[in-house]
This record gives C-alpha cells, sequence and structure tokens, in this order.
C-alpha cells in the first residue's frame, strides 16, 4: 500500500517530522518554544528568521495534524517519488513548500494592508487589532502546502492509478481521492470561521505551485519528464 523504503524520501521526511514533534513535547521543559522558533512567522514580524522559511514545514501542532498529513505523504509522495526518483521529488516538495508560503504571506500582507493601510504595522496597531496580532506573533507550521501539492501532481500525472483508502482494504483511482481532498479544502477554505487558524491558503498555494511545476516539467509532453 505505501512505500516504506526506509532509503526514501518520503520515509526520512516522515522520521524527521517525528522527531521534531517529539521535540515539541520536550522542549518546553528546557523553556524553549520550538513553534515559536521554527514555525514560519510573518516576513515583518519580529519573530521572523530567514531559516522559519524551511524549518517550518517539519513542524506540526500535534499528533493529529501530523498523522494527516503522513499519510496523504505517504499515499500520493510515494507514487511521485516512485516516478520521478529521490531528488526531483524533494525538489518539487520544497517548491510546493515554498509556494505555500507565498500564497499564505501574501494573502497576510492583504489582510494587514486592509486594516493598518500598510503591509508593515506598527507596534500600536499589532496590539490595537486582533487579527493582525495573530498575523504577526502566531507562527504556521506543516507540511499541508507541500502535501497539497502533492495531491495535485498525482490528480493531473496518474489520474487513474489505484490506491488503497487507508486504513481500509478498498482502493479508489487517485483522480477520486484527490478531488475529494480539494473538494472538502475548498469548502473548508470558503466556510472558515474567525475561529478556524487553519492554514486554507497555504494549501492552495502548494497546489498551485504543484500545477505550474508539473505544467512546466511536462511542456514537451514526456509522461516521465
Amino acid at each position: 500500500m505505501f512505500n516504506l523504503d526506509t532509503r526514501s524520501v518520503v520515509f526520512n521526511i516522515t522520521i524527521v517530522n517525528l522527531i521534531f514533534l517529539a521535540l515539541g513535547f520536550i522542549a518546553p521543559q528546557f523553556g524553549i518554544d520550538i513553534y515559536s522558533l521554527l514555525g514560519l512567522h510573518y516576513f515583518f514580524s519580529p519573530l521572523f528568521k530567514p531559516v522559519q522559511l524551511v524549518s517550518y514545514m517539519f513542524i506540526h501542532a500535534d499528533f493529529g495534524h501530523l498523522f494527516y498529513n503522513t499519510i496523504s505523504l505517504l499515499l500520493f509522495g510515494s507514487l511521485l517519488e516512485r516516478v520521478w526518483g529521490p531528488q526531483r521529488f524533494l525538489l518539487f516538495f520544497f517548491l510546493t513548500a515554498f509556494g505555500a508560503e507565498l500564497l499564505h504571506i501574501g494573502v497576510h500582507a492583504f489582510e494587514v494592508y486592509n486594516y493598518c493601510g500598510s503591509i508593515i504595522a506598527t507596534p500600536e496597531q499589532v496590539e490595537s487589532f486582533n487579527a493582525v496580532r495573530n498575523i504577526y506573533l502566531a507562527p504556521t507550521v506543516g507540511a499541508s502546502g507541500a502535501v497539497f501539492g502533492m495531491i495535485a501532481g498525482a490528480l493531473m500525472l496518474f489520474p487513474n492509478h489505484p490506491i488503497t483508502i487507508f486504513p481500509l482494504p478498498i482502493q479508489l483511482p487517485v483522480k477520486y481521492i484527490a478531488t475529494f481532498y480539494l473538494l472538502l479544502e475548498l469548502f473548508r477554505t470558503i466556510q472558515q470561521g474567525p475561529d478556524d487558524y487553519v492554514a486554507h491558503f497555504a494549501h492552495w498555494g502548494g497546489a498551485i505551485m504543484g500545477y505550474f511545476i508539473i505544467k512546466w516539467w511536462n511542456r514537451d509532453n514526456r509522461f516521465l519528464f
């Protein structure tokens, strides 16, 4: 059902994610907030550090968040890695994660501008507006943007390839499972309320980046690029 080759990128990303999840429980005992330190902050937040552009994708909020992304990574990522090989797959993973960042930060910049008349808020404005304060202080974590890039990639390249619905012994074509993921995310994005802190636009940023990468790599209609 899954490609569990210990040499695969998918397997090793999963191990790194598990290590960081464990650190998230251990680090507070030493006075370290790993989420604030390594989660992605708004570019103009005083908490932003360049390392977060990479580190955020390996940090997850809790086991449920990690479990969801891991199952999706195994379902769709393993399929892509088997065809592309580890190097191209890893490049795709990082590019789609960066695409997720760009759209997510872009939406945040738009929201800050609507409140403050500028994409950079003053300390007083950060304190005055709850939405701006959340943008400036709350970190974004997880590989969901890259996962949605893989979902888009698998849908474009292997729509009829059967994959097993974990944990049920049922197989369905990629096109049905991927379409369900995307429609569910569309519904959740439209219905997003003030108490929903999921970075839905990051998911779409990853999917959109994945779409354009596939179109570029496959511009000569070469199935295996």
